[in-house]
């Protein structure tokens, strides 16, 4: 894992329970070298001059950029169903298909715009503020009542999400490929890997965790037929190494499931989420990130939010 920034925040601006996120933004664009050709000398020293100039601003602005934070509203679900299991643990994963289309209808009222996690995360890397109704529904693991009893209320509802597959499970519990291609045709459901067999990915070889996330990505990408670029981590268990890996193998974005509530968007393999339980006023929970949002946009114009 990439080192952390420690925040020191002003009064007025609380850090609340374990599940408040929010990604520190500091990017920086490197130049892109020319492409190699062969033209006239004069046209090879006005290019030089033209991609010197070019790099000098992208350098620039880089260094001018001021860190941006933000509470990044993404929210797990795992089970979208009731159960008889009495443990905690278990209750805590499953929200019945009631509940969760009374939360589809409580952002559309409220006004929220469901959005990929791809799409967040391609905003926060390129270093901009996501609008502030902006919201993200992720589903672990690939249970199938996701096909049975999530799908039929986002398409009533018009809202997307992203599920997170685990690719060498089988059983009634989980999704044929059948039905996870009728997902992704839906148009509605991003698709990104869980991994294949769900391990602990940071006690693993290196060889294991290459190939859980490689052959995950390739089981997936063969089924769709399109490029798979999110892992979620299971249990968001990950290490440096596992985020190097996600990296090579081809991801562009890692989402982890730890809770932590300070994240570096330099570290775009390292984006937490926010569990969604029975009961969870969804949408009070929406409305305090926005307040501490604008708490942290009107303390970094001040000056009162130092970073050490």
């Amino acid at each position: 894992m990439t080192n952390k920034k420690i925040l020191i925040i002003a009064a007025g601006i609380p850090l609340a329970g374990a599940a408040i996120f929010f990604i520190l933004i500091k990017s920086a664009v490197a130049p892109s070298a020319p492409a190699e050709t062969i033209l006239p000398r004069q046209t090879i020293d006005r290019l030089t001059v033209a991609e010197t100039t070019k790099a000098q601003k992208v350098q620039a602005a880089a260094i001018e950029r001021k860190p941006l934070f933000y509470f990044a509203p993404i929210l797990t679900f795992h089970y979208i169903a009731t159960t008889s299991e009495t443990s905690s643990v278990a209750i805590g994963l499953h929200v019945g298909s009631a509940e969760f289309e009374k939360i589809l209808k409580s952002l559309r009222a409220n006004k929220y715009q469901t959005v990929f996690a791809g799409e967040m995360a391609a905003y926060l890397k390129r270093g901009a503020r996501p609008p502030d109704n902006w919201v993200v529904l992720t589903f672990d693991d690939g249970y199938r009542d996701f096909y049975t009893h999530a799908l039929p209320l986002l398409e009533k509802y018009q809202a997307k999400a992203t599920i997170f597959i685990i690719t060498g499970v089988k059983g009634s519990a989980y999704l044929t490929p059948e039905q996870i291609k009728e997902i992704d045709q839906s148009g509605l459901v991003e698709i990104g890997s869980h991994s294949v067999t769900h391990p602990m990915l940071a006690k693993l070889s290196p060889e294991r965790q290459s190939a859980e996330l490689s052959d995950s990505k390739a089981y997936l990408e063969k089924l769709l037929r399109e490029d798979i670029t999110l892992i979620c981590y299971p249990y968001g268990d990950y290490n440096a190494a596992v985020e190097r890996i996600a990296q090579r193998v081809g991801y562009s974005f890692g989402f982890t499931y730890n809770h932590h509530p300070l994240q570096d968007s330099e570290d775009m393999f390292a984006i937490d989420r926010a569990s969604v339980w029975p009961g969870m006023n969804v949408i009070g929970f929406l409305k305090d990130l926005e307040a501490r949002n604008r708490g942290l946009k009107i303390a970094t114009s001040t000056g009162r939010l130092n970073i050490q």
